[in-house]
């Protein structure tokens, strides 16, 4: 992997030996968002780029100011093995880049991103979610990366399938949606209410079997 210049003043990563065409269409699923956009719901899902060039390479688009949960999880403690269960480790690391009315935006914004990939990551079935996949913004907007398994295509060990939740919503996750304000879950929730039913109308025009009943 090597960062090669882009357009527009972006950075792209030329990545070699991964199947990136599979990562450009979920992203360009994630970019037309056609039911949501019908409902006028904006949940900060902004898709990075990302175009295959071959069957094993491709160029990905450099997000700004973004890091992986793993790594945040890792900043806040020496022990690896324990960095997981520390639930002030992402809103720490939130606060340490906004204050005031800035942390406020941050916070919505994470709760948007968070409640919109939460439904997307699940209607498509994507796997393999842990948490060097999902990366934050200092700008508080949460995004997936690495799409290698999707359409309930789980990875499996001896028969088992590894996904055990059907999306990923960790406690500090909430924690950070919860900052001790209950009107940010109250939005949390409503927003999944609100998205469910857009993807449900969504299947009813189109035809198509939907996972909500």
């Amino acid at each position: 992997m090597e960062i090669v210049g882009g357009t527009e003043g972006k950075e792209e990563l030329w990545k070699k030996d991964t199947k990136k065409g599979q990562d450009m269409l979920t992203l360009q699923i994630f970019e037309v968002n056609g039911c949501y956009g019908r409902a006028n719901l904006d949940l900060r899902i902004v898709p990075y780029g990302c175009l295959a060039t071959g069957d094993r390479a491709g160029l990905i688009e450099v997000v700004s100011s973004a890091d992986t949960i793993a790594n945040i999880q890792l900043t806040s403690s020496n022990v690896a093995a324990a960095a997981a269960f520390n639930k002030d480790a992402l809103l720490n690391w939130l606060k340490e880049r906004n204050s005031g009315d800035a942390l406020d935006r941050a916070i919505e914004e994470f709760t948007l991103s968070c409640a919109g990939y939460c439904v997307a990551t699940y209607v498509l079935g994507i796997g393999d979610r842990h948490s060097d996949n999902i990366m934050v913004r200092s700008t508080g907007q949460l995004f997936h990366i690495d799409f290698g398994h999707i359409l309930g295509n789980f990875k499996s060990k001896f028969g088992i399938k590894r996904e055990r939740v059907p999306f990923i919503l960790t406690h500090d996750f909430i924690h950070v949606i919860q900052q001790g304000k209950t009107g940010y879950t109250e939005k949390f929730g409503s927003t999944l209410s609100h998205q469910q039913s857009a993807v449900k109308a969504q299947a009813l025009m189109n035809a198509i079997p939907c996972k909500f009943q």
